[in-house]
């Protein structure tokens, strides 16, 4: 279904019934009214159907703000390389002898 679809099937709706279609949504907030129907019929289309991203989002690096070769920029790097990496539970005690 369109939205025209949406809008000529939803126009003859009462506008209370837009309103506890919108109350019954999880996550938004209730309203007690709206603006208008057009803003109504708008809002829960839009939830129903959220638009697409139409970039697909690529892996890179984000550029490094600090001058190349700082200090700044080699710290900025390693804690960027930290953060990309999962995190696992080592077994080994910060001694470096294994033992717990």
């Amino acid at each position: 279904m369109s939205f025209e679809g949406w809008r000529a099937s939803a126009s003859a709706w009462p506008l209370k019934q837009l309103i506890a279609i919108w109350n019954d949504l999880p996550g938004m907030l209730p309203v007690q009214k709206f603006t208008s129907r057009e803003i109504a019929l708008e809002r829960i289309w839009r939830f129903l159907h959220p638009p697409r991203q139409t970039t697909p989002r690529t892996g890179k690096e984000p550029k490094n703000p600090f001058r190349e070769g700082s200090k700044a920029a080699q710290i900025y790097v390693l804690l960027a390389v930290q953060t990309a990496q999962p995190r696992t539970r080592s077994n080994s005690s910060p001694g470096g002898n294994g033992t717990a």
